[in-house]
């Protein structure tokens, strides 16, 4: 439903002529897609937003824009998809860092540690975990996914004690409401313990 009433917005919309309004449209396309799985819609509207980018100075817009199309990528079936990836999560670091946005450049430094932990490189992608968490301004949130992210490294080198540890304290940030994450969470414990 949510995608049909975006490519209803994108039909009024002059798609010669871009503007933030289109940008959004494709992004929100793109990001629909990328949830219901389905990898080239995803990357075809992403790289539409990035091309309607071209002649739009919005730095936050653009950040949206680069960690929209390397999520694409990441998620695609690609020969490049990690390499593509890397490069524009590294593109939204970049320009996130440039902008004094804490919350991307976290996101960033997540991102390509996922990437890394894709590739089998726990140690290199524990190293981008600690330098997401050594940004200023961290918020609960940014703490819980810190140590889920350990846990995941951990899990990869089959270090179970320190995966339990980071589960714990990941369990310890989370939002005590959100029973999901929290679900989640749980069944690694269990995994991981047993």
């Amino acid at each position: 439903e949510a995608a049909e009433m975006l490519l209803h917005s994108l039909s009024l919309q002059d798609e010669d002529k871009p503007t933030e309004l289109l940008v959004k449209t494709y992004e929100h396309i793109s990001r629909v897609y990328w949830e219901q799985d389905y990898p080239d819609k995803a990357l075809y509207y992403a790289n539409k937003s990035l091309k309607a980018m071209e002649d739009i100075d919005n730095d936050s817009l653009l950040i949206s824009v680069y960690n929209r199309v390397a999520s694409s990528y990441y998620l695609s079936n690609l020969k490049n998809r990690h390499d593509s990836a890397t490069l524009y999560y590294n593109k939204t670091l970049g320009l996130a860092i440039a902008t004094n946005d804490a919350k991307h450049t976290i996101n960033a430094y997540n991102n390509l540690g996922a990437v890394l932990i894709s590739q089998g490189k726990p140690d290199e992608a524990l190293e981008m975990f600690e330098r997401s968490h050594k940004v200023p301004n961290q918020r609960k949130k940014d703490h819980a996914t810190y140590y889920y992210n350990r846990s995941r490294c951990f899990e990869n080198k089959n270090m179970w004690d320190s995966c339990i540890v980071a589960i714990r304290k990941s369990l310890a940030y989370h939002d005590s409401t959100d029973f999901e994450a929290r679900g989640k969470l749980y069944r690694r414990l269990y995994k991981a313990e047993k």
